[in-house]
């Protein structure tokens, strides 16, 4: 027996691979007696399956229910959701029963007559699994349990989430600064500028950079938002006083670099954003695209990291970015600075739609996007429509 430990996108796995002692022993005593030369016919060959069953993704569906996917067909001899809060250990948590049903291999009718699209592909399983009570927003658990399959082979693995959020806001992206720069009197720092086109809550919401890779995804907090609020998102923390905006107070904040609109501020010191870049907003982790931008310096020969042209490819794929994947349709970012930043100038044409009832992502091109012209930057208020030019 063999056990395999690693962590990926928040799962943290332990494989066991459990193979017939007898069946070993046997082999073992055949050629401790035998000659080293054996010949075909002395040959024992084992049949099964030895490799472990891998997790492959996993989706919530609704508050109650969490699709997980795996490389092949298992079952949970053990399986249980806690409760996670600060400062409290699993065996002090609440916890939630989880159950799970049959491997869905296609598209299934719920209970409820929905249809439900698993994403699968030809070598995965989903496995949905039922919790005993809905799941909070706001509110993060852990899912811990052991897979195993008909070979006996078994992966304990434990998944943290956040509780399910049915109210995502409508949200879109609007503007990016990709500079910094520190002074005696205060820093500026790169940010990324959401409009918020209706009512809702950001919990588990999903922000996500080409440039930064997905290990460093920013997860939005539980918030309440309005419809025509801004949200700045800073992506370094530099200075004290540089406090999010987790309520309706939003004059919290008082480092130099804050806007009047509400503030979040990214636990960071270094670069997180590139002057080549594809970024994503995800309604929750693992989930749908919201919105996509795509920017790049017009000498920039195809993407500089495989992660952007993946993040890329799933832009196209969602009919957002509508001309292709390549950097060389992107929005241009030449002349980009502390103070000229890339603008989104069809806000207004997304505001309408959402208000004939379409909804969320909606098409975008390069031309929707330009760099403003120095100290046109407006984090927080509406952009400029000032474009620079050399």
């Amino acid at each position: 027996m063999y056990i395999i430990s690693f962590f990926r996108n928040h799962v943290i796995l332990t494989a066991k691979i459990t193979v017939s002692l007898f069946l070993i022993g046997v082999v073992l005593c055949f050629t401790s007696i035998q000659s080293c030369n054996i010949s075909p016919s002395q040959l024992v060959l084992l049949s099964g399956d030895y490799t472990t069953p891998q997790i492959d993704s996993w989706k919530m569906e609704r508050a109650d229910k969490l699709n997980l996917y795996f490389s092949r067909s298992v079952s949970f001899p053990e399986l249980m959701v806690y409760e996670i809060s600060e400062g409290t250990n699993l065996t002090e948590s609440s916890s939630i029963t989880a159950s799970f049903t049959e491997p869905i291999t296609d598209k299934e009718e719920t209970s409820e007559n929905e249809e439900v699209s698993t994403d699968l592909s030809n070598d995965v399983v989903c496995i949905p699994i039922q919790f005993s009570q809905k799941t909070v927003v706001g509110t993060k658990y852990l899912l811990a349990g052991v897979a195993q399959d008909e070979y006996g082979n078994t992966l304990d693995f434990t998944l943290s989430f956040a509780g399910y959020n049915n109210e995502i806001p409508a949200v879109i992206f609007s503007e990016i600064r990709t500079d910094y720069s520190k002074t005696t009197t205060g820093a500026k720092v790169e940010f990324v500028e959401f409009v918020v086109l209706s009512d809702g809550n950001t919990a588990g919401m999903q922000f996500e950079s080409g440039y930064d890779g997905k290990d460093k995804t920013y997860i939005f907090p539980n918030i309440e938002v309005k419809k025509g609020e801004y949200i700045v998102l800073h992506l370094r923390t530099l200075d004290d006083n540089a406090i999010s905006e987790l309520g309706d107070d939003l004059l919290l904040s008082g480092a130099k670099d804050s806007s009047a609109a509400r503030d979040l501020w990214v636990d960071n010191t270094s670069a997180r954003i590139g002057k080549d870049d594809v970024l994503l907003l995800r309604n929750r982790e693992n989930g749908e695209l919201l919105d996509a931008v795509m920017f790049s310096r017009s000498d920039q020969e195809g993407w500089s990291k495989d992660a952007m042209l993946i993040a890329a490819k799933e832009a196209y794929a969602a009919n957002i970015w509508k001309e292709g994947f390549s950097s060389d349709i992107a929005a241009i970012s030449d002349g980009l600075t502390l103070t000229r930043t890339l603008c989104r100038q069809n806000i207004a044409s997304c505001i309408e739609q959402y208000s004939k009832g379409i909804n969320q992502p909606y098409s975008v091109s390069a031309s929707d996007w330009f760099v403003v012209n120095t100290s046109c930057d407006t984090p927080g208020t509406s952009n400029s429509t000032e474009r620079y030019s050399e």
